[in-house]
């Protein structure tokens, strides 16, 4: 027998559900040509449990290409791990703008304990082995959060690009964020940080000065890009206004 005040085989349900589950999608930054890789948690007490709940995001068959300046390294790296995982191909930029919390000294002194850490027997083929470029060492903190030595996590490393840099492939496709990573979000405001560039050029990296040379022929070309945008634009706003056809239109209501 069904309960009063319900239908035959419809299931109960309490005054004030709640309603839990992780959805991660892709949202546009207000008032900018990016956009942003979203991770939110839900817990929303609703009325009756909705016939059709939110549905999941879905994966795109492009990767997603994001930009690793302001983000830290660690949630950076969390969140790119369960995107492969998932099935979703991943592409990181400028790896070398990567900010890792605490002072440089700090880091740097960790780092410098890091590269006494070796293999006793033949380390140059058993390893371990110390990266200095920047995108090997995100690379590292990504494989770290994988079970990177079955075919599942293997075969997610191999979603993965990252890039010291922008290259030209990378350099006109629309970049991402992710919110959850931005370190203006997730540190307290006064408290000290580094760059994985300046990290890795005092232990050895060496095409710190090669990079920023690149990088600065790059915005150069993309300012360019964008003031040739910007008056094509003005240029069209202006003739859409003083189009002659506006006054007939007007007279119709339109």
């Amino acid at each position: 027998m069904s309960k009063v005040g319900q239908n035959q085989g419809e299931a109960p349900h309490s005054p004030l559900p709640i309603l839990r589950g992780v959805s991660s999608g892709l949202m546009p930054i207000p008032n900018s040509t990016e956009c942003c890789l979203v991770s939110a948690d839900l817990d929303v007490r609703l009325g009756p449990i909705p016939q059709h709940p939110p549905k999941m995001s879905t994966f795109s068959s492009q990767p997603i290409v994001i930009d690793g300046k302001g983000h830290l390294l660690g949630r950076l790296a969390s969140t790119i791990a369960k995107q492969a995982l998932s099935g979703q191909k991943v592409s990181v930029v400028r790896c070398e703008e990567i900010n890792v919390s605490g002072s440089f000294f700090r880091n740097k002194l960790k780092y410098h304990a890091y590269l006494h850490k070796r293999h006793i027997v033949n380390p140059k083929k058993s390893g371990p082995f110390h990266h200095r470029a920047p995108s090997r060492i995100l690379f590292k903190a990504i494989r770290g959060m994988m079970p990177h030595k079955t075919a599942r996590g293997a075969a997610a490393i191999r979603r993965i690009s990252l890039y010291d840099g922008v290259p030209p492939a990378q350099d006109k496709v629309k970049k991402m964020v992710v919110p959850a990573a931005l370190r203006v979000l997730r540190l307290k405001p006064g408290r000290k940080y580094a760059t994985l560039k300046r990290i890795s050029h005092e232990v050895g990296w060496g095409y710190k000065d090669v990079v920023d040379r690149l990088e600065e022929k790059r915005k150069v070309k993309g300012q360019a890009y964008f003031e040739r945008k910007e008056a094509a634009r003005k240029l069209r706003a202006k003739a859409a206004a003083n189009a002659p056809q506006n006054e007939t239109l007007a007279k119709f209501g339109y």
